[in-house]
């Protein structure tokens, strides 16, 4: 058994810019900005381990617009109160579960990885994970909202390429 030790910066990229079909300048650029606001471990010579947390921030930094605006956009949307359904409290700690479930870390019965979706209403600041809603206030809001889609596959395809398959590994 192959045991991913650390994982370069360009398998993270390769990783996200694959099962995302995202522009790896973009890509690369989101994960550089996390990076510079410690938003996710950095060190040199040497890559740090990549954590599930750290995937779920760059999952939530990527639904930004502009490369600009992703360390706010995943913040803000990382922090956003639970409002119904099962689940953690905020999105960043529900995506960290989830995918802690992909690759074997923990056990969620309430996930089917092979079908769901992450899904996030920019304008309305609402972030749908599964059965379970998030979002800044309890109002219902109308309208057209721009929104991102990520497939629970996609994440999990990312996670089993960039995590070891037991925890404590790495």
């Amino acid at each position: 058994m192959t045991i991913k030790n650390r994982v370069g910066v360009d398998e993270v990229v390769d990783a996200f810019t694959n099962h995302l079909r995202l522009p790896r300048k973009f890509v690369r650029q989101v994960i550089a900005a996390e990076k510079a606001h410690d938003r996710i471990a950095s060190a040199r010579p040497v890559s740090p381990p990549m954590t599930p947390r750290a995937i779920a921030r760059i999952v939530l930094a990527l639904t930004s617009p502009t490369v600009g605006r992703a360390v706010e956009t995943e913040k803000a949307l990382g922090a956003l109160n639970y409002r119904e359904g099962e689940g953690q409290l905020t999105p960043e700690d529900e995506l960290t579960d989830l995918v802690e479930s992909s690759v074997g870390w923990r056990y969620r019965g309430d996930f089917d990885m092979r079908d769901g979706a992450l899904l996030v209403a920019h304008d309305d600041s609402v972030v749908l994970v599964g059965n379970s809603r998030f979002s800044k206030n309890d109002a219902k809001s109308g309208g057209l909202s721009r929104f991102t889609k990520i497939k629970f596959a996609a994440l999990a395809a990312i996670a089993r390429d960039l995590l070891p398959a037991e925890r404590g590994v790495a």
